[in-house]
């Protein structure tokens, strides 16, 4: 006994501190994970929307140093100057130079210069000497302009233009009358670019650019910091209409402090509430765990299959008495339960499975002997023999003692219900049928469940439509379930009949409601509470019934 009772203290114990503990630490993890998502994911959009505006910024950048450039292409100023067509290269260079400093005026941050054959250069910032063509032939933005009838995109390599602060640039080979290259136009954008963007001054975020080569062509001075300090940041990417890649960071530290400072508030309520689980357990366990120990050892004892075992309990607490008097009188009640109610579930099982299954109504068979009857004084034996053969089949079906049966057998009895209602309506009902065959022969379901939702969508809706009924029925395995399909293109069914199905609950006496009930008790029935039917009105009109078998209950 006294092991018993220090068992139980233990158990005990470990119910306070799990009832008051355990949900404590979820209501932690819960709290900091959604607090992170939360924080986390309000950073992230601020920092998508900084970097789209940034993309933006720049794509509008430059198509403005495009159209710059282009305008001091075809400027006739600019032209004389290259083509050094007046005596006075000083008059030419002002002319041009007034030009250019009043278009670098209305575009902040981008640097303009013309660069003339003979290494003359006019720039609204310092001459910078790889866009002299005679000294570097072969620098790249030249080599590009050169070989381009369009305005071309260059991106500098940041490691070597910084001090510039040019990150990209649109350059145009000027070409004279004769068609030969005489000079060069250039937009550079610049660091100073950024300054205009609403956010720039902001240290909250970081920004970098990259060629289509992984080079970068601009860093702003926050950049390596968040690499070196190993400070948590998320991080966005975008790409520009002309190929540069835009990336922007954001650090997480604001998120990480709100969590730190919640984590040491949940860690002392934490510890509080174990010094009290603790505490509440010894002295419960004093009071209760006796005859707690005795109820256990007799249902123990009954559980084992003695059902006269008894407790005989008598502590002065109301509670525990009772209990145990009713414990001492339950083996034999259990017994004689038992015994009932595997009789009673036996019973009621069979009685459901019967109660359920579609019947093929007699009004059915005398239409489908009226139909062989006008078949046969038409002489149209075919027609009479085909009807006779499907009504058999579906008569056998019905017939049938066996409640479950092959898919295939299944969709036989309902092509032949189909078959005999498509000679009786003729061209009043259309039905097509699409299984693949492997599914027809892979699968059990009861007998007779898709026959009734292929004839409840025909008694629903042949003679309230003016036009003709169309019905599809087919099969497919998705997502670990059996799924076949009942569309028909008919009036569809009320939102009430619908509701009280999804309640399980019917509506008055409506038939249409109860067939479709009748259906999915019995598959619940045979398959468990996850399979049944799935009902819904279709936009343009009809119904679609989904009739879900898991792959799990079909297997078993």
């Amino acid at each position: 006994m006294a092991l018993r009772e220090h068992s139980f203290r233990f158990v005990l114990l470990i119910t306070f501190l799990s009832i008051a503990i355990i949900p404590l630490i979820l209501g932690i993890v819960i709290d900091l994970s959604f607090q992170r998502s939360v924080i986390t994911n309000g950073i992230r959009e601020d920092l998508e929307g900084r970097t789209r505006d940034i993309t933006e910024y720049i794509d509008n950048a430059s198509q403005r140093a495009e159209t710059l450039v282009r305008y001091l292409d075809a400027s006739p100023a600019v032209s004389a100057f290259l083509s050094q067509s007046y005596e006075s290269d000083d008059k030419l260079a002002a002319e041009a130079y007034s030009i250019i400093f009043s278009s670098r005026s209305a575009f902040p941050g981008v640097e303009i210069t013309v660069s003339r054959s003979d290494g003359v250069i006019l720039s609204t910032v310092a001459h910078y000497e790889e866009y002299n063509p005679v000294k570097y032939t072969g620098w790249g933005i030249l080599r590009l302009a050169e070989s381009s009838e369009e305005p071309v995109f260059y991106a500098h390599n940041w490691n070597t233009t910084s001090s510039s602060g040019r990150f990209c640039s649109v350059a145009s080979a000027h070409r004279n009358s004769a068609g030969e290259i005489d000079g060069y136009i250039i937009a550079d954008l610049t660091a100073a670019l950024l300054q205009h963007y609403p956010d720039a001054s902001a240290r909250s975020f970081s920004l970098a650019m990259e060629d289509r080569f992984g080079t970068y062509c601009f860093k702003s001075d926050n950049w390596d910091d968040y690499e070196s300090s190993r400070t948590n940041y998320t991080e966005v990417e975008a790409s520009t209409a002309s190929g540069l890649r835009v990336i922007t960071r954001m650090t997480l530290a604001m998120m990480e402090n709100i969590t730190r400072r919640s984590l040491m508030l949940f860690m002392a309520l934490l510890a509080a509430s174990a010094v009290v689980a603790i505490v509440a357990s010894f002295i419960l366990s004093k009071k209760i765990s006796t005859p707690i120990s005795v109820l256990a050892g007799a249902i123990r004892r009954i559980q084992n299959g003695d059902l006269t075992a008894k407790c005989e309990l008598s502590t002065g607490i109301k509670e525990f008495d009772s209990l145990g008097a009713d414990i001492d009188s339950t083996g034999e009640k259990i017994d004689s339960l038992i015994k009932t109610n595997k009789e009673k579930e036996r019973s009621l099982r069979h009685s459901m499975l019967k109660s359920l299954e579609a019947e093929v109504h007699p009004h059915f068979i005398f239409n489908s002997l009226g139909i062989i009857q006008q078949s046969i004084k038409l002489n149209d034996k075919e027609a009479a023999m085909d009807i006779v053969n499907q009504l058999a089949n579906l008569l056998r079906s019905g017939l049938s003692e066996q409640n479950v049966v092959p898919l295939r057998k299944e969709i036989e009895t309902a092509k032949s219900y189909l078959a005999i209602q498509a000679y009786r309506f003729e061209d009043r009902l259309r039905y097509s049928i699409d299984f693949e065959d492997w599914l027809l022969d892979s699968y059990r379901i009861p007998k007779m469940a898709v026959q009734t939702l292929v004839e409840n969508a025909i008694v629903h809706n042949i003679d309230r439509i003016d036009y003709p009924l169309e019905i599809r029925l087919g099969g497919r395995f998705y997502k670990n379930s059996l799924r076949i399909t009942v569309e028909d293109n008919g009036t569809g069914i009320k939102d009430s009949v619908l509701d009280a199905f999804r309640k399980e609950s019917l509506v008055g006496e409506d038939s249409h409601g109860h067939g479709l009930q009748n259906t999915d008790r019995r598959l619940k029935l045979f398959y468990g509470r996850d399979c049944g039917l799935i009902i819904t009105n279709k936009p343009e009109g009809g119904v679609r019934i989904d009739m879900i078998l898991r792959q799990e209950a079909l297997d078993e």
